[in-house]
C-alpha cells in the first residue's frame, strides 16, 4: 500500500515485505445473514478442503452487576459459540448456516464464523438487515469433486455461452489449461470472485498489471505472485 503525502513524497507499507494476505477459507455471507427479534442468523461460505467444525462466534457487552463501593460502569464482554450446519456446495465452497437466539442488542455486538485456524470475525451486528437475503438460484454446485481443479475455463459475455478458448484477450494470449495441487493456488498473488458473472475480460481488468491471469471454477479470477506492468 502506497500513501501519497501532501509534500509530494510517498510512503509504502508492505508488512515487512510479507504483504497483506487475505484468507478465503471462511467468508461470512452478509447479504444472506440477518438479525431479527434477538435472533442472529448467519450464513458462511467455507472451502470444502476445511475439515474442522464451523461455528458462529458472538461477543456481547453485558452490564456489570457487582462492584464496591459502586458498580463498575464498564460492561463485561461475554463470548458465545454455536455450531453451524453444512448445506449445499457452491463451486469450491460449502454453505454453512446457524442461529444464535439471545442477542440482547445489536449495538456493541460482534459476530463472525470460525473453523480451526480459519476465521472471518469481528463483524458489527448493526450492519445486518432484519430479513435474510436468499441464495441466488442460478448458482450451481460443481460437476466434479476431483482433488485437482482445472485453472482454465472460458466463457462468453453473450447470452448463450460458447465453450471455446479465446486465443487473444487484450494484450494477452491463451497459454493452455493447467491443474494445481490440493490446498494451494497456482496463481497466488491476488484473487477475485464472482460465481454468477465472471468472464475473461472481467478477470483481465481485475489482474491489470500482472503478466498472467486465469479463471477457475467459472467464477474465480486468479493473478500470479510476481507483478510486472505491461
Amino acid at each position: 500500500m502506497t500513501i501519497n503525502l501532501v509534500g509530494g513524497t510517498t510512503t509504502t507499507y508492505d508488512n515487512n515485505a510479507l504483504g497483506f494476505p487475505v484468507s478465503d477459507s471462511v467468508i461470512v455471507q452478509t447479504p444472506q445473514s440477518c438479525l431479527s427479534s434477538g435472533t442472529l442468523n448467519v450464513v458462511a461460505a467455507v472451502r470444502s478442503t476445511v475439515t474442522t467444525p464451523v461455528n458462529i462466534t458472538v461477543t456481547q457487552k453485558v452490564p456489570r452487576t457487582a462492584g464496591s463501593p459502586i458498580t463498575s460502569p464498564v460492561p463485561s464482554l461475554v463470548n458465545s459459540s454455536v455450531a453451524m450446519t453444512a448445506g449445499s456446495a457452491v463451486g469450491p465452497y460449502v454453505l454453512y448456516s446457524g442461529s444464535y437466539s439471545t442477542v440482547a442488542t445489536a449495538v456493541g455486538t460482534k459476530y463472525g464464523v470460525s473453523s480451526g485456524a480459519f476465521a472471518d470475525t469481528f463483524k458489527d451486528a448493526t450492519d445486518l438487515a432484519a430479513t435474510c437475503g436468499s441464495i441466488p438460484s442460478n448458482v450451481t454446485s460443481p460437476t466434479s469433486s476431483s482433488a485437482q481443479a482445472s485453472s482454465c475455463v472460458s466463457t462468453s459475455v453473450s447470452a448463450t455461452p460458447t465453450l471455446t478458448h479465446k486465443q487473444t484477450v487484450g494484450a494477452y494470449t491463451f497459454q493452455g489449461c493447467y491443474t494445481e495441487g490440493t490446498g494451494v493456488r497456482a496463481l497466488s498473488s491476488a484473487s477475485y470472485y464472482n460465481y454468477t458473472g465472471m468472464y475473461i475480460e472481467q478477470c483481465l481488468a481485475d489482474c491489470t498489471g500482472y503478466n498472467y491471469f486465469g479463471v477457475e471454477y467459472g467464477g474465480e479470477c486468479l493473478c500470479p505472485s510476481m507483478q510486472s506492468k505491461f
